[in-house]
């Protein structure tokens, strides 16, 4: 295993009076690191999702394909445990795609091929299985299972609804997934374009009390309460990288051009994540001259930071790799090199470098 300790602070930035007028902060590389070649091996098929415990230094990552499987790290790529075995059976899964750490450290996958939420009870060594209310019409979106003081928050659609304002896209499910209430609601920018955000992101900010959510092809994050289930804020400005053209908007609604556009001219959102004082969009800007393969790295990933207080957009900086997930302290985590599995934990600095425009306002 590779580790490296950065002493001095490396950061990436993006200048705050270039042309285009991007508000730049500061990234600090914290630690880079291989996973261990035992690691390595049982996630040949890597997930591009992590997922933390908030108490414990410990990272959960899972296989895309055959054998489905989640594996356990701790923050320097070492193994500490594997979970889940193939099949499609009672203690098996078919797909480990939708997991998260649940608040004992337990983990509980997703397994959407097999229709059942499924907890792995690390102490005990027991799985349960509880339902999957697909065939009500709900269908999860959340790629990181999130759990606040007994409760599931997870991105949702209502497939019989359309996306409208009003319909929620946040389900409440109890500890053995009931859903016992929904809030929330989609954003209203591209009211008439459903078909572009069906499927929400969703960030649980526990300590809170809030919940950050947005959508693949928007550049805007809505924040609602947990506790009084309403609707709190909603950021202003577009992020001055994030792709949106006049054609893609015109084009929303045509079902039979929208593929290309979608891509070509339109930047794709990965994550919502959040720091003790920031909240992050993380999104990516495809570039089809490049080859159109598997890796992360020949494409363009973004960060774009806003005030959680707020909302304020601070400013955005490009990554040298893709974020999975944060730490618990709210560090990015970044894969930097896909091929040799090197991971980076990456802080946005405190002291953000605060730009004087912004070329992209959001709409009135």
């Amino acid at each position: 295993m590779k580790y490296l300790l950065l002493i001095c602070s490396v950061f990436l930035l993006l200048g705050c009076t270039s042309e285009k007028g991007v508000k730049g902060i500061e990234l600090n590389i914290v630690k880079e690191f291989d996973l261990t070649e035992e690691v390595q091996i049982l996630l040949y098929n890597m997930y591009t999702v992590v997922s933390h415990i908030k108490d414990k230094e410990e990272l959960a990552f899972a296989n895309s394909r055959s054998p489905a499987r989640i594996v356990i790290t701790d923050y320097n790529g070492n193994l500490i445990d594997t979970l889940g075995s193939q099949g499609r059976g009672p203690n098996e899964v078919e797909s480990a795609r939708y997991f998260g750490f649940d608040e004992d450290g337990n983990v509980m996958i997703l397994d959407k091929a097999l229709a059942f939420f499924k907890n792995f009870d690390r102490e005990n060594k027991t799985i349960t299985s509880y339902d999957y209310p697909i065939k009500k019409g709900i269908s999860v979106s959340s790629r990181i299972l999130q759990q606040c003081k007994g409760n599931w928050y997870l991105g949702l659609q209502m497939i019989s609804e359309p996306s409208l304002p009003k319909t929620p896209i946040i389900g409440v499910f109890d500890s053995i997934f009931t859903l016992t209430d929904t809030l929330g609601g989609y954003d209203p920018y591209f009211e008439r374009g459903s078909g572009i955000m069906t499927e929400p992101i969703v960030d649980v900010d526990c300590e809170n009390q809030l919940i950050y959510t947005s959508h693949a092809k928007l550049p805007f994050i809505q924040v609602f309460s947990i506790e009084e289930g309403k609707y709190v804020s909603r950021s202003q400005n577009i992020p001055s990288s994030f792709m949106l053209s006049d054609k893609f908007i015109e084009m929303v609604t045509n079902p039979t051009e929208i593929s290309r556009y979608m891509t070509e001219e339109q930047s794709l959102n990965l994550g919502i994540y959040h720091s003790e004082k920031h909240v992050y969009l993380v999104y990516r800007n495809d570039n089809y001259s490049k080859p159109n393969e598997r890796n992360l790295n020949v494409r363009d990933h973004y960060v774009a930071a806003y005030t959680k207080n707020d909302m304020e957009y601070l400013g955005e900086a490009k990554l040298d790799g893709a974020v999975l997930g944060t730490t618990n302290n709210g560090e990015l985590i970044v894969l930097k090199d896909e091929n040799n599995y090197t991971f980076q934990f990456v802080e946005v600095n405190g002291d953000l470098l605060r730009g004087t425009d912004v070329t992209k306002q959001s709409p009135e």
